[in-house]
């Protein structure tokens, strides 16, 4: 199965499919926990597929950041506020839209 979605997915991280593992590791330990499947848990050795490591990331410290706020126009400067406070990885900002934000609180979704 993790075979399978690599293929699928020839962009997706190793990180992604070690999390992608890790889940469906603990959905057969529940149902073995839980008596729906004997045995060892099939998941558990199994292997990654072979996928791209991420790639590194740069981060600005405050003083930068609030230096860009100054200088930068809107909407630039609440894209780049989001980006710098938000805590979003880089998919997460990328995949933003106005409407997940309600005055409140910022709905962040796949």
């Amino acid at each position: 199965m993790l075979d399978e979605i690599g293929r699928q997915n020839p962009e997706m991280k190793k990180a992604t499919l070690h999390k992608v593992k890790s889940i469906l590791s603990a959905i057969f330990k529940l149902a073995i926990q839980q008596g729906y499947r004997p045995g060892p848990n099939p998941v558990r050795e199994t292997p990654l597929p072979h996928a791209p490591e991420a790639e590194d990331t740069a981060a600005y410290d405050l003083a930068t950041v609030l230096d860009m706020l100054r200088v930068v126009p809107e909407p630039s400067r609440t894209v780049i506020a989001m980006a710098a406070f938000a805590g979003l990885r880089r998919g997460e900002i990328e995949g933003l839209l106005w409407e997940c934000y309600t005055g409140d609180e910022l709905a962040v979704t796949p």
